[in-house]
């Protein structure tokens, strides 16, 4: 089926490979054209067909598949997941070439469990060049795979599944929305010059059942989650330090994703932008000057070292929809321990507030990236 969806994200995680190590987020500013590498750009909206476009995309070098959401077990027993397949490209798809083991892509997977009553975060990473039968991801419909995770769709139902030393997940996520066109028609853009952007659609409200198993046991689960699926060649630039996100599920059947990213002069790069999207399941899109996403002073929290901002106050102004956010627990932070690894906060959060005078409340997820260790740039 054919999808022109009004618009706009950015969870764009992305990450490069020197050698056989990969980098999480490594930032490249290239001009708007067919690279010399032979990969392509997002330079003006396009049409999206779905179910193919829940595949991959070999034509841009970078792509990644991310779903988050908040949960529950028996009694109430709250819990947060993230779990992130990124593909990154070394050859470009025009390459020559029949050895099947040759790296034409690297795999990292990123997954996380937030356990809130224990106030324990759980996180795996794993990376792997793509070869038969350890890792890929397939074009025309999603099924992308690593040795210890899967997400497939068949049906029209989202299936999840990790399997770690610590903890594990096995979830079937329903769609409750079509897709969602981020941006200018799924043109995201992430700075201002012409493919400096990503294609960028999400499957905002996910019916997500399940089970979560830790060292404590085996725990049945149900909530709601969200899905991103981004894929592009160049997104930020030198002048750029980071960025904020979050999605929102609210208490009035709307959804809301926002960002910010974040300049070195510490201004807010014009070009950030928010989807709103109504209880009727209509989106809009909201450009910088339509919507106020601002840390709270005094909601600062140390966590492994680095000051994350953790309260925060969203306005959306035409709406005059007013929410702040917090995290249902401050450790919700992957440390990047080891070399080329980019420390970040990311985790279930919960919001509350007024539209008009009507109370709203909400849950979803906060992504935080480039404080303490500012993100790095290549050309």
């Amino acid at each position: 089926m054919k999808t022109t969806l009004p618009p706009c994200k950015l969870t764009f995680h992305f990450f490069c490979a020197i050698g056989l190590l990969l980098n999480i987020f490594i930032l490249a500013a290239i001009p708007a054209r067919l690279s010399a590498g032979g990969f392509a750009y997002a330079i003006r909206p396009r049409t999206f067909r779905f179910p193919f476009d829940h595949g991959s995309h070999p034509d841009f070098k970078t792509e990644w598949w991310y779903v988050t959401g908040n949960l529950r077990s028996v009694g109430g027993r709250r819990w947060g997941f993230q779990i992130t397949i990124f593909r990154n490209a070394i050859l470009p798809p025009g390459h020559k070439g029949k050895n099947r083991w040759k790296v034409r892509n690297l795999y990292l997977l990123n997954t996380a469990i937030s356990d809130i009553k224990r106030d324990r975060f759980l996180y795996f990473r794993d990376f792997a060049r793509a070869g038969p039968g350890i890792c890929g991801a397939k074009t025309g419909s999603m099924d992308v795979w690593m040795k210890t995770a899967r997400m497939t769709m068949n049906k029209n139902k989202l299936y999840l599944s990790f399997k770690g030393e610590t903890f594990s997940l096995q979830l079937i996520c329903l769609p409750l929305l079509p897709p969602v066109l981020n941006g200018k028609n799924g043109l995201s853009q992430k700075g201002p010059r012409p493919g400096q952007a990503t294609y960028y659609y999400s499957l905002p409200s996910l019916k997500t059942c399940g089970t979560i198993k830790t060292q404590e046991g085996s725990f049945q689960v149900t909530g709601i989650s969200w899905f991103d699926h981004e894929f592009g060649t160049s997104q930020l630039a030198p002048d750029q330090a980071g960025w904020d996100w979050v999605s929102l599920h609210l208490s009035d059947g709307s959804h809301l994703m926002v960002y910010r990213i974040r300049k070195t002069n510490g201004n807010i790069e014009p070009t950030s932008s928010a989807t709103y999207i109504g209880p009727n399941g209509k989106p809009t899109c909201l450009y910088a000057n339509q919507f106020r996403f601002i840390p709270l002073p005094g909601g600062e929290s140390l966590v492994h070292g680095i000051l994350y901002p953790l309260k925060w106050k969203l306005e959306i102004f035409h709406l005059n929809l007013k929410l702040i956010l917090s995290p249902w627990m401050k450790s919700q932070a992957w440390p990047g321990k080891k070399e080329g690894e980019i420390p970040y906060w990311e985790g279930a959060i919960q919001a509350y507030g007024r539209r008009g005078k009507i109370p709203v409340s909400g849950e979803g997820y906060l992504e935080l990236t480039g404080y303490g260790k500012r993100l790095r740039w290549k050309k």
